[in-house]
């Protein structure tokens, strides 16, 4: 999964350069970074847990466990991302953020949801209350900013 760390981190760094040079991200950026972060977990997950991930059991009949789907990368990877896409256009169409964070958010819940290691409920916890943090601190300079 490093790979797909790499894929999203770098996606959103060229965007950053983007927004600094241009002051405008182009969806293509941010939509390849979701992409290949994608790509990458369905990598991941039809190799890892010895053929018992969810990809691997839709290619072959084999049985699979809905605990066994809260660890898969791909299932961890397309929820998380699509979660925090849902997030981030909400803000977009609230007039919060633009178009460019709400896809940036959905680089990172589809690229970085799955730990490079240790537990999955730590990590996802830790990655939630991070963005969590970050959110309010910019709604509230963002509020204050417009009430001024």
């Amino acid at each position: 999964m490093v790979l797909s760390h790499a894929a999203a981190f770098g996606a959103l760094f060229l965007a950053s350069l983007f927004d600094l040079d241009y002051g405008e991200v182009p969806d293509s950026v941010l939509l390849s970074g979701v992409f290949a972060s994608l790509a990458l977990a369905v990598a991941e997950s039809l190799t890892a847990a010895g053929g018992q991930s969810f990809l691997s059991v839709l290619v072959s009949s084999g049985s699979f466990s809905l605990s066994a789907a809260a660890t898969d990368p791909f299932v961890v990877s397309v929820g998380a991302g699509l979660l925090c896409f849902a997030y981030g256009w909400s803000a977009y169409l609230a007039g919060v953020w633009g178009g460019a964070d709400a896809l940036a958010l959905a680089v990172l819940g589809s690229g970085a949801a799955v730990p490079l290691n240790g537990s999955m409920l730590v990590h996802v916890v830790g990655l939630g209350a991070s963005l969590l943090l970050a959110v309010v601190v910019y709604t509230l300079v963002f509020a204050l900013w417009k009430a001024a």
